[in-house]
């Protein structure tokens, strides 16, 4: 068992390293940026002082592409200045592993990049994880720098659950066919980042589920595996001009995993895992816009938290059924659901997030019973294509 500090815990990475460490019977703390803010040094340093972490991983990013280039200053505070000030923060003898991103590369080689691979990030949210990459590798202690791409699972909204609400919301999608990549299940990745804590591996590596995609690749499987009956028409970047480019080819190679027999399953065999969970039935039906969930028992702060990820994902109305003595429970739910909900004790709306129903897996046993119930569905504003 140890002791894991993971900044940005509630996010959807986070969450789901949380989710699986607390399974296997670690101290976890997952903290979210209104609790542990990773751009003021003194807070950084007081907060692991206190907890004291034998692991930090740094899943906390700033990862608005598009508006990082109208702020740059806002995304190197976080994505670098950041990165730096855990490193710095962390005891010599804990393990310090940091997330990074295929965007550092220019998506130019033409083929699979290695970690000897020299970057050249196009947009300033590449630039901020590389010069956070540098930064991190000054630390003096046990430290490892985790690259991966195109994230899909369960804690928060992501670019699948996404394009199938709009698949099944209208029926067709346009989708990007010229941008390549590694689509990566969080479950499969989050198995992988414990397991380097647990064996204390250091130096760069290139982290994601095996094969390769574009969008439209991973758009028409989702779609498939989720049985919506959409049409999906391919198309290209310059159909949608966004103000952050994008790298053509971001592949990255997995060889050194590989050679440790750590490699991760084909994404869509990771794509199949996600979409099982009743992902598909719950599209299908279109009065389904209620969430019931009933708490047998008031939860901790760490799975309260995991908990309101997924419940961020239901668009309509929550109802959670709580025992008396769970005041905690109903106001941290509250409080981080939904800053317009209402304070009764018994309900709260989301509204505001893309749907992701699936059954919710949460730490110590919990005994969680949920079940839809059918209502007049909610109104649903949707863009006409998504972008990744």
């Amino acid at each position: 068992m140890s002791r894991i500090l993971i900044a940005g815990g509630t996010g959807l990475l986070g969450s789901e390293v949380a989710r699986l460490a607390i399974a296997r019977g670690d101290e976890v703390y997952a903290l979210s940026s209104r609790e542990m803010d990773i751009t003021e040094p003194d807070t950084v340093r007081n907060t692991l002082h206190e907890i004291d972490p034998e692991v930090v991983i740094n899943c906390a990013s700033y990862t608005a592409v598009d508006q990082a280039e109208s702020e740059p200053e806002r995304c190197f505070q976080i994505n670098a200045d950041g990165a730096k000030n855990l490193a710095t923060a962390c005891k010599p003898d804990c393990y310090f592993l940091h997330i990074s991103t295929d965007f550092v590369f220019d998506g130019t080689l033409g083929s699979a990049y290695s970690v000897e691979s020299s970057p050249n990030p196009l947009s300033i949210y590449g630039k901020s994880k590389l010069e956070g990459e540098q930064k991190v590798r000054q630390r003096e202690g046990s430290t490892a720098i985790v690259r991966t791409a195109w994230l899909f699972g369960l804690g928060g909204p992501n670019f699948v659950s996404k394009i199938l609400l709009a698949a099944h919301e209208k029926g067709s999608v346009q989708v990007v066919n010229d941008q390549k990549g590694s689509p990566t299940f969080t479950s499969d990745l989050a198995h992988c980042l414990l397991t380097f804590g647990q064996k204390r591996m250091t130096g760069l590596w290139h982290v994601t589920n095996s094969g390769e995609a574009t969008w439209y690749d991973l758009t028409r499987e989702a779609v498939r595996i989720a049985g919506i009956d959409a049409k999906v028409t391919p198309t290209t970047t310059d159909s949608f001009p966004r103000p952050a480019p994008r790298p053509a080819d971001s592949r990255l190679s997995e060889s050194r995993l590989e050679s440790l027999g750590l490699n991760l399953p084909d994404w869509r065999d990771g794509l199949s895992r996600y979409l099982g969970g009743g992902f598909a039935d719950s599209l299908q039906q279109e009065s389904l816009r209620w969430f019931e969930i009933h708490l047998s028992r008031p939860v901790n702060r760490t799975a309260a938290q995991i908990l309101i990820q997924n419940l961020k994902n239901i668009p309509g109305v929550v109802r959670a059924s709580l025992p008396s003595d769970s005041r905690e429970t109903t106001e941290l739910l509250l409080a981080g659901i939904d800053d317009t909900a209402s304070k009764d004790s018994n309900s709260f709306s989301v509204t505001d997030f893309v749907l992701s129903l699936q059954q919710a897996e949460l730490p110590d046993g919990l005994p969680v019973a949920t079940r839809m119930v059918s209502r007049a569905p909610a109104p649903i504003s949707l863009p006409d294509s998504i972008d990744p």
